[in-house]
């Protein structure tokens, strides 16, 4: 049995309602991915992948207001520059 890495709710906390509402929890994230590819436990194309989804969710998340979405949709795109 493969080991399932889910960040939301194991590894980053969940602020507020279920769900991908808060900053916090996008940069949680980033973060996450970025230190389990560096650590070796994702490959650097998988951990693309997800920073590209998480990418994508803050691109079409209407909670956040726009300034919060450029600011993590920079941090993303300079975290797919660093792995």
């Amino acid at each position: 049995m493969s080991r399932n890495y889910v960040y939301l709710g194991k590894r980053v906390k969940d602020i507020g309602r279920k769900g991908l509402d808060h900053p916090k929890e996008y940069y949680g994230i980033r973060k996450a991915i970025v230190s389990d590819v560096r650590k070796g436990r994702i490959s650097r194309k998988k951990g693309r992948g997800r920073l590209l989804l998480l990418y994508h969710l803050a691109k079409t998340d209407k909670d956040l207001k726009t300034k919060q979405k450029k600011r993590i949709m920079k941090s993303v795109r300079v975290s797919m520059k660093e792995i």
